[in-house]
């Protein structure tokens, strides 16, 4: 978009230079040839009545005494009433482009001529200025062509890197106000959507955290009710049979719960983007760098091999993130991130010195309110996330492999 705008900006230019400068030249051009001939013929009569006090003096005209009086480019012909002439300046034979030829009092005649070539020089000296101009103009729209290219353009590539965040699954934009109406108006559009948007994956993420919970629970618990019931003894047979229908029914049920479940999860891993999740460990942690060493302390980070999967960035990133902030915030002494893959998952442990709190469960049952919004959030992409064993504070964080799409294009 920059460039093109350049481009137009000083196509523009150049057009409006040419149509003002080209005439402007021509115009230009034919004032200078009429008013050399002008001057021809003014220098064409003052001459001859040089010739003519001469004549009367009784003093002969040479061409010592005419080619002073001549300019570069002119040439002066002189002939007598007896037919003698006298020439001066410039030799014969060059291309001639204004004459004047007058009579001289007691006879004869003079003939004053400019060559074209000096015609052409003065055309050419009065036309630099014009071209000199014309080029300042050029280059002056260039530099300014790039400064409103630069403000009109860099707010819409700033919009499309947002849209590229946004379609890779991050909704917490920080899009900022425009000047141009344009800009932000699609500005304003792409925060409500990522606002939007963010509303409705966390919806299906929370139903996808609770919906088995919620929904398996009452089922297994009807179950076990019923089943209790059929082979209770003292249930008369005709109870029995319709115990036994019902239970057909709600494994029907759960059948269609557990594909519904199942479905939801391929629906999201499809919406995944390929990633590495070193770099992108790699990636969060700089951002927390310099607030642990502001606190004197220092950041391991063990890369693994091939820690490639497909997932949804938003949430990876989010739980990376929380956890990080755990880390440098509540916990003490250096810090060691480690990435280990599998078949499986992806494993990245987070580890510092801080003594581990007595209860070792999963970090869902932490008080704390960021390790909970990560466990949600981990569980959501199909991952899991806990405590780990040992005296001082760590988390694992195990994230499902799911094949990118170059290997499920290898695979095909």
């Amino acid at each position: 978009m920059r460039r093109r705008l350049v481009v137009a900006f000083v196509a523009l230019t150049v057009l409006v230079v040419t149509l003002y400068g080209v005439p402007r030249a021509l115009i230009r051009a034919d004032q200078i040839e009429e008013r050399e001939q002008e001057q021809v013929e003014k220098s064409a009569q003052l001459l001859s009545a040089l010739v003519e006090s001469e004549f009367d003096s009784g003093r002969p005209v040479t061409d010592a005494l005419l080619a002073p009086m001549l300019r570069s480019g002119e040439r002066l012909e002189y002939v007598a009433s007896d037919g003698a002439t006298v020439a001066a300046g410039d030799p014969a034979g060059r291309d001639v482009a204004v004459t004047s030829t007058v009579s001289v009092p007691g006879g004869g005649s003079l003939t004053l001529d400019y060559s074209e070539e000096a015609i052409d020089e003065r055309v050419q000296d009065a036309l630099l200025p014009l071209l000199y101009i014309g080029l300042m103009l050029i280059a002056l729209a260039w530099f300014a062509a790039r400064a409103l290219a630069r403000r009109l353009s860099t707010p819409f590539q700033d919009l499309a890197e947002h849209a590229r965040t946004l379609g890779s699954g991050r909704f917490d934009l920080d899009i900022p106000h425009y000047d141009i109406p344009e800009a932000e108006a699609v500005g304003q559009a792409l925060s409500r959507s990522a606002h939007d948007l963010d509303v409705l994956v966390r919806r299906e993420r929370e139903f996808a955290v609770n919906a088995s919970h919620e929904l398996r629970t009452p089922l297994t618990a009807a179950r076990l009710r019923l089943e209790g019931l059929v082979m209770w003894d003292a249930t008369p047979p005709e109870v029995t049979a319709e115990l036994e229908e019902t239970l057909e029914e709600l494994t029907r049920l759960d059948c269609a719960v557990a594909s519904l479940l199942e479905q939801d999860r391929v629906g999201r891993s499809a919406g995944g983007v390929d990633m590495d999740i070193d770099a992108l460990v790699t990636a969060v942690a700089g951002r927390w760098q310099s607030k642990l060493e502001s606190k004197g302390r220092s950041m391991t980070i063990h890369s693994g091999e091939d820690c490639h999967t497909r997932l949804l960035r938003k949430p990876v990133e989010e739980v990376l993130d929380l956890l990080f902030g755990c880390t440098v915030d509540q916990g003490a002494g250096d810090v060691v991130v480690e990435t280990t893959p599998s078949p499986a998952y992806v494993e990245v442990r987070f580890a510092d010195q801080s003594p581990s709190p007595p209860d070792t469960a999963a970090a869902g049952s932490q008080t704390s309110s960021d390790l909970s919004r990560a466990v949600e959030l981990a569980a959501s992409v199909g991952g899991h996330l806990a405590r780990g064993p040992g005296p001082s504070t760590s988390y694992v964080l195990r994230l499902p492999v799911v094949a990118t799409r170059l290997e499920q294009a290898e695979q095909a």
